[in-house]
C-alpha cells in the first residue's frame, strides 16, 4: 500500500467508521483492531496490508 493509498483510506475510515463511533460501538466493547482489519478488507485491501493499516490506525493516529 502506498502512502497516498494509506492517506486515502485513513480519511475514508475516519468518515465511515471513526466519526460514527457512538453508533458503531456505543458501549466501547468492540475489538477495534479486528473491526479495522475487516473494514479494510471490505474496501479491497489485501489481508496483509489490512493488518498493517489497522496497526497504523491504532498506533499512529488518534482514530479507532
Amino acid at each position: 500500500m502506498t502512502a497516498r493509498d494509506k492517506s486515502k483510506f485513513e480519511k475514508l475510515f475516519k468518515t465511515e467508521v471513526d466519526d460514527k463511533e457512538q453508533e458503531v460501538d456505543p458501549e466501547k466493547e468492540l475489538d477495534w483492531y479486528a473491526l479495522t482489519v475487516g473494514w479494510a478488507i471490505g474496501k479491497g485491501i489485501k489481508p496483509k496490508d489490512a493488518h498493517a493499516f489497522s496497526c497504523h490506525i491504532r498506533y499512529h493516529t488518534n482514530l479507532g
